[in-house]
């Protein structure tokens, strides 16, 4: 994983970083991504932006079964 970013500030240094999640989907991309998302910003505060890294699935008579999806999550904090 990359070390934190720094960013210096008038009063304070804001430092942000990004972990990843990754889960499986039965319905759609979407609607796992906000599910993830919401349960993310639960334990981690400030999330601030997503970049969707890995998207594959099965199929099963040329429809989707079930997927799974990658995401990295970005948040920051602020460092006194």
């Amino acid at each position: 994983m990359r070390s934190p970013s720094w960013q210096a500030s008038s009063c304070a240094i804001t430092a942000t970083r990004k972990i990843g999640i990754g889960w499986f989907f039965t319905a759609s991309i979407e609607a796992a991504i906000e599910k993830r998302i919401g349960r993310a910003k639960k334990t981690i505060r400030q999330c601030g932006w997503l970049e969707v890294t890995e998207t594959r699935g099965h199929m099963t008579l040329g429809k989707i079964d079930q997927g799974q999806v990658a995401v990295n999550v970005g948040f920051t904090w602020k460092v006194s």
